[in-house]
């Protein structure tokens, strides 16, 4: 993408009234966020889903010098400012409906690593979860799996320094710009990260630091991992929020149980109790559930040995009857990430498979072979 359209992506979110939805909504319909921009006023309201209060806002933005200098600054700190429609965008993530439309990234890691998984839990844990969270990681650390979580206190901070510790790529998600670090604790951690692994942040500079930003980035904790994994959490807890988007998405939630009388097993013993997550007993239980535990290109090419109990597919059924027998079942998002498929073609092609009888779709948009 070039700088002068990153100028006008960057502008777009920062009108009054355009969220990360609509503005993809208007790229969409108009081709580029400078379209935006340049429309007169008479188009922009025949534009669905603009009032005209918010018209008049993008007909009277003018304040792009700090969205250069924000473009220049980034340049100098090695900040890459990734849009939606980029390639190294998180493809999880960005199969999510309310996706930021761009984030800023500082650091090496692959935001699209084959297997990533979020861990997430309260501020205030016990040693046991302090134990559990470090046993998962050296469970996984073999897997080579790339660890998510939001750069808190508690839970996240542990599940950053053990990744770390295990030399497997770690990824901090910020609810502020980074230009700062909070809590201020973890500095140290952060430079640690930025080394190894990567801060993301969809905020930038001129946003007013806020707490209330915190919640917004949990979903990006959510979207950008295959699953996610609720250590401890209160009833109510922060963490709850990213258990509930993963669900939400579709994707895989599993969590700790712990006994009733204590606080910090309120949260995950809910979501299982709702069937909002899975189980979580023993570290080998995440590999299991995710498939990770055998080689997934193994798998891929047994299937095509064991082809005979598919007949007359085509590439693309193919495609997709090889990664559900691999893992199963699944959202259509993740068959989608997984194939390459294209979203519009990937809903007929399911529901021809259907008819078929080569699979069956369950609650949630998740489809198993049958």
């Amino acid at each position: 993408m070039s700088s002068e359209e990153l100028k006008y992506l960057i502008a777009l979110k920062e009108i009054k009234g355009v969220g990360d939805i609509l503005a993809k909504h208007l790229i969409s319909e108009l081709g580029s966020a400078k379209a935006v921009f340049q429309l007169p006023s008479s188009h922009l309201l025949k534009i669905p889903k603009l009032s005209e209060k918010v018209s008049k806002e993008v007909l009277n933005f003018k304040d792009f010098d700090w969205i250069e200098k924000e473009i220049l600054w980034c340049e100098k700190e090695h900040i890459n400012i990734i849009p939606f429609n980029d390639a190294r965008y998180p493809k999880r993530l960005k199969v999510c409906h309310d996706a930021p439309l761009y984030l800023f990234v500082k650091g090496p890691a692959d935001l699209n690593a084959t297997k990533m998984l979020s861990i997430v839990g309260t501020r205030s844990c016990t040693e046991e979860g302090k134990e559990i969270t470090e046993q998962i990681i050296e469970s996984l650390a073999p897997l080579g799996v790339s660890i998510v979580s939001g750069l808190a206190l508690g839970i996240d901070g542990i599940a950053h320094k053990k990744s770390l510790e295990m030399n497997l790529p770690t990824i901090g998600v910020l609810g502020h710009a980074l230009n700062q670090i909070y809590p201020s604790q973890h500095r140290g951690l952060a430079k640690n990260i930025v080394e190894h692994g990567a801060l993301v942040t969809e905020f930038a500079r001129n946003t007013t630091f806020d707490k209330n930003n915190f919640p917004m980035r949990n979903r990006i904790v959510a979207g950008m991992s295959e699953a996610t994994i609720l250590i401890e959490s209160a009833e109510n807890g922060g963490s709850m929020i990213t258990a509930e988007i993963a669900h939400s998405y579709g994707r895989d939630v599993l969590a700790v149980p712990g006994r009733w009388t204590d606080n910090m097993s309120q949260g995950p013993n809910k979501l299982i109790k709702l069937l909002k997550a899975q189980i979580l007993t023993k570290a080998t239980d995440i590999s299991e559930t995710l498939g990770w535990s055998v080689n997934q290109q193994l798998l891929f090419e047994d299937f095509y040995d064991r082809k005979s109990k598919y007949q007359n597919l085509d590439e693309d059924e193919t495609k997709i009857v090889a990664f559900l027998d691999v893992k199963d079942p699944v959202s259509i998002d993740m068959i989608h990430y997984s194939t390459n498929i294209a979203m519009g073609n990937l809903s007929s092609i399911l529901l021809s498979m259907e008819f078929k009888g080569i699979l069956k779709a369950l609650p949630g948009k998740r489809f198993q072979l049958k």
